[in-house]
């Protein structure tokens, strides 16, 4: 979205529980846009939203960059049609969401708990609060603010802040600078998925933070591996 943005007066958990009516404020409030602007981005998102893979159909295929535990990509790449035989479990996400940090431990306790039945992998995606952007006040506080990255090298960066800085034992992926997974996957600002030994989506979690839901995925993730 164009314009300034400033801190959000709200938190993430308060914006959540707002209806549209409640939300449109907020952003009127910490942005300069207009409520023309405000309409015209809530269409993109509901088209963007549109654009998520259903259950039951094919995974999109996407090969990306694995990191390594050195702040760099190992040279080596995930092509996900390279995995049928195995199901697989993906999570969007970024260092400035919040949420996503919030769910470290328990991403953690899934790779550990299933990694032998299940090939799980960390996509790291475009910030979703990057400076500049929508600022939070919990980057704030916890002094997580970072540009959006502009190069794969910038990307690598922060993707690499984000491993370390949470602890994540999960594989982490690296998505293109121009967005190519999320694109196919509509993972902005976090999500989960589902994929079975063919190649099929089994889940599709709901927008995140608040459609993300850990027991659901846990709940199918066993009936697939059953």
């Amino acid at each position: 979205m164009s314009g300034t943005v400033r801190v959000s007066p709200v938190t993430l958990e308060e914006y959540g529980a707002m209806d549209m009516e409640g939300r449109r404020a907020v952003w009127l409030e910490i942005s300069d846009i207009t409520e023309d602007e405000f309409k015209a981005h809530r269409a993109r998102e509901s088209a963007r939203e549109a654009m998520v893979p259903a259950v039951g159909a094919d995974a999109p295929d996407f090969i990306a960059d694995v990191l390594g535990p050195n702040r760099q990509r190992t040279g080596e790449q995930v092509r996900l049609s390279d995995l049928r035989g195995k199901p697989v479990g993906i999570a969007f996400g970024s260092f400035t969401c919040p949420p996503f940090r919030g769910k470290a431990v328990r991403l953690n306790e899934l790779y550990a708990k299933y990694k032998d039945q299940v090939q799980f992998y960390i996509i790291y995606i475009r910030e979703a609060h990057p400076a500049g952007g929508w600022q939070v006040p919990n980057n704030l506080i916890e002094e997580i603010v970072f540009d959006e990255p502009a190069t794969d090298e910038e990307r690598t960066e922060v993707a690499s802040a984000c491993q370390i800085n949470l602890g994540l034992d999960m594989p982490m992926l690296i998505d293109s600078i121009d967005n190519d997974i999320d694109k196919k996957y509509v993972g902005l600002p976090m999500r989960q998925f589902l994929i079975n030994a063919d190649g099929k989506i089994v889940y599709a979690s709901q927008k995140g933070p608040f459609g993300w839901d850990d027991l659901a995925f846990e709940e199918e993730l066993k009936k697939l591996i059953a």
